[in-house]
């Protein structure tokens, strides 16, 4: 399975609890150039309720052989990820929006270390030094 892909299940699952509606939304991995991330929401009724969510991933400028990926370029994928389910519960960019992405990444960065994907930065700074 491609890693951003995996990434980003593991990611919905970590914040399914703050998806509107609980909708759980699509993955797709694409090759485009033009973008890191979309998100594309499906909205219907008169209360504009949101039923269905669609992320697209462009996986064009990442590698996916973990062993050669460094920290950062993990972060790189999860904080695209975070930005585009951030997308899904508040669309503008605005404030609430970056604030969440950033509420997000915090989340999905400490259940990765806990789980093994990624190591803690401390560690890695301390070897770097």
């Amino acid at each position: 399975m491609n890693l951003m892909k995996k990434y980003a299940l593991y990611a919905i699952a970590i914040l399914q609890d703050c998806m509107p509606n609980k909708i759980i939304p699509e993955i797709q991995i694409t090759q485009a150039k033009t973008y890191a991330g979309r998100c594309v929401v499906k909205r219907i009724g008169y209360k504009n309720m949101m039923v269905k969510a669609v992320i697209r991933l462009s996986s064009y400028n990442h590698m996916d052989i973990p062993s050669l990926m460094d920290y950062n370029d993990h972060i790189e994928i999860i904080d695209t990820i975070c930005h585009e389910l951030a997308h899904v519960v508040v669309m503008p960019h605005c404030k609430e929006h970056s604030e969440l992405t950033e509420d997000f990444k915090e989340l999905v960065i400490s259940y990765f270390e806990i789980l093994g994907f990624l190591e803690k930065k401390k560690v890695i700074e301390e070897v770097a030094n």
